[in-house]
């Protein structure tokens, strides 16, 4: 697609401005592009693994939600109505392909997929969750892997899920006191 085929005059505005930041960044970066037209309520841009982009990166936005997605992770900015959120998109959008940005996978021992994403920015030498979803790791020991274009995967090393191993003593003493 080129930017001839924008279609800004006959759809809606949040389309038109996925749209717009989809081929604004493979132009900036110089990155191919696949738009997927066949969606009714989703704008979809897939910019495959290439020079420039270490990894497969999916985009897609509704009217009231952003998100991102790659090989076993997936990452939202929502709601959408704020114009800093749109600032927060645009500037994720371009830390995935400058590496100003990285994914950190949290994935339980025994788990072939992670239970956890974060995405991280670089802010002020340090990195910052912009966005977070996941839910409880059991067994609650995990290992992270952290993903960042134009650097080396990287594998933590195992360390406790604190959240899901709270969850897991809570349960266990409900348990416990509910059988005496």
């Amino acid at each position: 697609m080129n930017l001839s085929q924008n279609k800004s005059d006959t759809e809606p505005d949040w389309v038109t401005r996925g749209r717009t930041l989809c081929i604004e960044t493979a132009t900036r970066f110089g990155l191919r592009y696949e738009i997927v037209e066949d969606q009714e309520y989703w704008f979809l841009c897939h910019y495959p693994a290439q020079p420039g982009l270490d990894f497969d990166l999916f985009m897609g936005m509704t009217d009231d939600m952003f998100t991102w997605w790659g090989d076993n992770w997936l990452a939202n900015v929502f709601p959408m109505e704020a114009d800093e959120k749109w600032s927060l998109v645009t500037d994720v959008m371009n830390g995935f392909l400058t590496g100003n940005v990285r994914i950190v996978l949290s994935t339980p021992i025994g788990w072939r997929r992670p239970y956890r994403t974060d995405v991280e920015m670089r802010i002020e030498n340090r990195w910052t969750a912009v966005s977070t979803g996941g839910g409880l790791a059991f067994p609650p020991l995990v290992r992270a892997t952290t993903v960042r274009n134009g650097h080396p995967t990287e594998t933590g090393r195992l360390r406790v899920a604190r959240k899901s191993a709270l969850f897991v003593l809570i349960a266990l003493a409900l348990l416990w006191t509910g059988l005496h």
